[in-house]
């Protein structure tokens, strides 16, 4: 999606706090969308050192017999779904019925599952 914009302020290596309004001064978009960006930033470190990386205990993607099934899922902070393209979440995990995955060959599937059938065997010991 194209957006305009007048420019783009933001600059992490600053670590700036935020964005204030001066009296008098005119409003830019640049101003609140770099007060956004540096909000953002904020939210994906402060997500990135509390969650980290895994999967929650209720609603994650690791089931109660350690088989992947559809839920959520965390890596570096950022908030990953494992949901089924067609049906609901109460039907069985399979590799190649996963939504937003392009071209899935049978093959593909039955590597995935082995790989993770490894990991999970590899996370017991």
């Amino acid at each position: 999606m194209k957006t305009e914009i007048s420019r783009n302020s933001y600059q992490p290596d600053r670590h700036y706090s935020g964005v204030y309004q001066q009296q008098g001064r005119m409003l830019t978009d640049a101003d609140w969308n770099e007060q956004v960006d540096i909000g953002k930033q904020r939210q994906d470190e402060v997500l990135r050192d509390a969650i980290g990386s895994g999967s929650p205990k209720d609603g994650g993607i690791i089931g109660s017999k350690n088989q992947l099934q559809w839920g959520t899922v965390y890596v570096d902070g950022i908030r990953g779904e494992l949901r089924p393209s067609h049906g609901n979440m109460d039907t069985p995990f399979q590799f190649d019925q996963q939504a937003d995955i392009p071209l899935v060959t049978s093959a593909m599937a039955m590597s995935a599952m082995a790989m993770s059938a490894m990991a999970m065997s590899v996370r017991q010991l």
